[in-house]
């Protein structure tokens, strides 16, 4: 009974998630017979997308409060999806102080499986990503511990860690870094995003469960980082900032 329960609750927020973001087509060329997809691969700068079909440029809007970047992606994704698009590129993400909207614009593509496995090439092995939050306006410092160097990050700030051959790194967080999960180097394995949670929070915050091509916005149990699936991660890459 409670599985049904926490089944419906779920897709009760998927629904509310959804109806939260508006999804505009700007441009798109006559209908294409492709047929609807799943994949909605992050293109990596070198991909030369004159060699792709070109399916539409999509601008998604949400409110500030809820148009977090996962959010925005999850919309464009789906509506790429139905129009046949398997890869994307960035083209802007605005989220002004004195606006109340936060907007997502990117160009969908077609690619063929061996582009997308080129494209899957290209992007760097064996580093860990790590992300602060989503929350534009969050005052909070988010604060974790690789192996034994203590670093913090902001809103919308990200900073990466790069396996050696053979290395496992240990990454420590949660209140006193007395919570931890490690990482391993192995060969040619794809990158790693994760969400660090507030040092002091006993959730973290939401996440996005890539399940069946859809995305549900849950929150995860205490004491686990947020994994984050790899298109939306390189996207987070474009949109972050840096730490120093």
């Amino acid at each position: 009974m409670l599985r049904k329960i926490s089944v419906f609750i779920l897709f009760v927020f998927v629904a509310q998630m959804a109806t939260s973001q508006t999804v505009e087509v700007l441009n798109k060329p006559n209908k294409r017979n492709l047929t609807t997809g799943y994949y909605f691969d992050c293109l990596h700068v070198q991909i030369d997308t004159t060699k792709l079909v070109f399916m539409a440029t999509l601008k998604a809007t949400g409110e500030k409060n809820e148009g977090y970047i996962s959010a925005l992606y999850t919309a464009v994704k789906q509506r790429a999806n139905e129009l046949g698009a398997n890869c994307f590129s960035l083209r802007s993400y605005t989220c002004l102080d004195d606006s109340e909207k936060a907007v997502l614009i990117v160009d969908a593509y077609y690619a063929n499986d061996s582009i997308l496995t080129l494209n899957e090439n290209l992007h760097a092995k064996n580093i860990i990503y790590i992300f602060s939050t989503e929350k534009w306006n969050d005052a909070l410092e988010y604060n974790f511990k690789i192996n034994e160097n203590i670093k913090s990050l902001h809103a919308l700030e990200y900073c990466e860690y790069k396996l050696s051959a053979d290395e496992k790194a240990t990454l420590y967080f949660g209140k006193n870094f007395i919570i931890k999960e490690e990482f391993e180097y192995h060969e040619n394995r794809e990158a790693k995003f994760v969400f660090v949670p507030y040092r002091g929070s006993k959730l973290k915050p939401e996440v996005f469960i890539f399940s069946n091509g859809i995305y549900f916005g849950v929150q995860s149990k205490r004491n686990k980082l947020s994994h984050i699936e790899n298109s939306l991660g390189w996207l987070l890459v474009c949109i972050f900032h840096k730490a120093l």
